[in-house]
């Protein structure tokens, strides 16, 4: 991947701005932090579902509309063909294999992660707000605050930093030691897609 200090939405010096976006990170990460986790234990899918709205997708909307940018160009919702969705489809699902098989590398190290069994949903309708909530949603604000408005602009310090620096934002952002590697790894593979592809569709 070569470095460029191209951007959808760069202004100059290269550098400029880049101390913004850690700031929306750090906003981003607080909010989840205390108001995300406070929400999520009272009503835990209803909870994830306010935390992605607002505490991630939001403060990226904000910021970008803040900077007078176009939301669509900065956090890359630009459409695809139907082939590159079904590409991007067979490489994440490839990823989240090499993503598992890193999960247990450290568990001879941390030991057994948290238990997250109260997760598997036991009806229908669970299921269909569990995806939901924890798919789709997931998907949408989570992308459009990482792959779109973060490395977007940390793209100005070239698409291999933009890259790896995101991806590790985002792998802290989950705050689980056990899903770190997992999670940069994943990001790593969905942040070259958005290269790429140009959209975090």
């Amino acid at each position: 991947m070569a470095d460029s200090e191209n951007s959808t939405h760069i202004g100059n010096p290269p550098s400029r701005g880049v101390g913004q976006v850690y700031l929306l990170y750090a906003v981003s990460l607080l909010l989840v932090f205390t108001v995300g986790a406070t929400v999520q234990y009272a009503s835990f899918l209803l909870g994830l579902a306010i935390t992605e709205l607002l505490l991630i997708l939001l403060p990226a909307v904000v910021y970008v509309r803040l900077k007078h940018l176009r939301i669509v160009d900065s956090l890359q919702w630009r459409p695809v063909s139907m082939v590159t969705a079904a590409v991007s489809v067979i490489l994440g699902v490839s990823g989240y294999g090499v993503a598992f098989g890193l999960y247990y590398l450290v568990v001879p190290i941390l030991g057994m992660g948290p238990d997250f069994s109260f997760l598997v949903p036991t009806t229908i309708p669970e299921l269909l707000w569990l995806l939901l909530c924890g798919a789709l949603l997931a998907g949408i604000c989570e992308e459009s605050l990482f792959r779109g408005a973060i490395q977007g602009t940390l793209q100005r310090l070239g698409t291999r930093k933009a890259v790896l620096y995101t991806a590790f934002l985002f792998a802290v952002f989950h705050l689980n030691p056990w899903n770190f590697l997992p999670a940069f790894f994943l990001g790593v593979v969905w942040g070259i897609l958005v290269v790429k592809t140009n959209s975090t569709i």
